[in-house]
């Protein structure tokens, strides 16, 4: 405990002096100041005593009346007192911003009557802001009335976030403000307490893009494809953007007269919050080879992935007279497939049977120029297959000590000789063909 003593108004510290009766200065009124520690609990009884003794060392004719004994019971003392700790003093739009605040209990009884209401105010006003308020690590919402219980000497510590949003404009003002219901002033009169915290949106980071075609039509031959990629920045600190493009096969990207590399262009903006920045890129798609239609991708990031914007553009190039003749040409060679497989057919019978030793008797045959009768376009299929077949038995079927099979020739002249206008030659190969009847 501390303690003073008060005389005539003023603070007294030290010995006491006091005169004899006569000089009327032998009495002095003294207050005694006992300051309790807040550990002391209300409603408790404590018995002090006042006493006195001479500073001179002699003796007191009279001891029994140097002392004075009383009885106090400790009141009760209801102090919370609201403290800001700390808080965000700037903010950026899309950011978070906090405050901290604490209430304690400075009194000596338990306070069980006080309520909490957190408040965010925002100029100009902003109703898409998310705040997040936690009271000694309980979750509560913003703007209620929660009740709170405070022992003697306990401390609450109030925390409070809020995520801006990213469209907020520059200049804002937000305000927190923490107020505690419920108290009372050394009069009994209710009293509210509050603090509150100021912050400014000073700070921003925004970026519009376009990404456009030229037009959707069709692209000539030898001609590129144009595409503008724009973008505007109105951030408070420099901006650098990243142009990436691909496509398919054979096509070729380029802006501003330059390749797009596989890790992309840069363009990098100055702050433009008070001129926005704009930067203009023309983009160019040549088709050097492959598919005619097909779709190119376009991405804009921000050096740190904070702004992403992405465009497919579709593209149809024209086809050119080279590619046109040989798309013909597939379709012609497909169309007659059939054709060409006999014709090459034929070609490899004959080629085998000059092979074989049929050459010497279509020359044979050529010699001969009959006069009427039907024509002689080589042997028939009664003359030409035992031959094959013979000559393939030879070749693959042959056995040693067997012989082959040879198959009849030419039928045998009727006995009414030979048709009107045949010759022998003719008959040789087409007379069975005249007896079946087939000819």
């Amino acid at each position: 405990w501390d303690w003073w003593m008060v005389i005539d108004g003023e603070n007294h510290t030290g010995p006491i002096s006091l005169s004899v009766s006569y000089d009327l200065e032998h009495t002095a009124e003294i207050e005694i100041w006992l300051l309790l520690p807040m550990e002391e609990t209300a409603g408790e009884r404590h018995t002090i005593r006042i006493s006195v003794q001479p500073a001179s060392g002699n003796e007191d004719s009279n001891p029994l009346d140097n002392s004075v004994d009383f009885t106090s019971i400790t009141d009760s003392v209801h102090s919370p007192v609201l403290k800001l700790i700390s808080g965000s003093t700037s903010t950026i739009a899309g950011g978070i911003f906090s405050a901290k605040a604490s209430l304690e209990n400075q009194g000596n009884a338990r306070d069980d009557n006080l309520r909490l209401i957190t408040t965010v105010f925002s100029t100009p006003a902003l109703m898409d802001g998310k705040s997040f308020l936690s009271v000694d690590g309980v979750s509560h919402d913003v703007g209620e009335e929660i009740p709170l219980i405070l022992q003697p000497g306990e401390i609450l510590s109030l925390n409070l976030d809020v995520m801006v949003h990213e469209n907020s404009t520059l200049n804002t003002r937000f305000v927190v403000l923490f107020e505690v219901l419920g108290s009372f002033d050394e009069n009994g009169f209710p009293v509210v307490l509050s603090v509150e915290h100021l912050i400014i949106l000073d700070q921003q980071r925004s970026v519009e893009a376009t990404i456009l075609q030229e037009s959707t039509r069709p692209i000539k031959e030898g001609t590129a494809a144009n595409v503008w990629v724009n973008h505007t920045s109105t951030s408070t600190l420099n901006e650098t953007m990243v142009l990436t493009a691909s496509g398919p096969q054979g096509w070729q990207i380029s802006c501003n007269k330059i390749l797009i590399p596989e890790n992309g262009l840069e363009f990098q903006s100055l702050p433009g919050h008070i001129s926005p920045q704009g930067t203009q890129s023309t983009c160019e798609i040549l088709r050097l080879s492959g598919t005619l239609k097909g779709d190119v991708s376009f991405t804009l990031n921000s050096i740190d992935g904070h702004h992403t914007f992405t465009e497919i553009i579709t593209l149809e190039y024209e086809s050119t007279d080279e590619e046109l003749l040989f798309s013909n040409t597939q379709l012609i060679a497909g169309g007659s497939g059939g054709l060409i497989f006999i014709v090459s057919l034929l070609f490899l019978l004959r080629r085998r049977g000059e092979e074989l030793g049929f050459s010497d008797e279509v020359e044979e045959e050529k010699d001969l120029a009959p006069i009427k009768g039907p024509p002689i376009n080589g042997p028939p299929a009664s003359k030409i297959q035992p031959t094959v077949q013979l000559i393939e038995s030879q070749e693959f079927n042959h056995q040693p000590g067997v012989e082959p099979t040879v198959h009849p020739g030419p039928p045998p002249i009727p006995e009414s000789g030979l048709p009107q206008g045949w010759s022998e030659e003719q008959w040789s190969y087409y007379g069975q063909q005249y007896l079946d009847g087939t000819l």
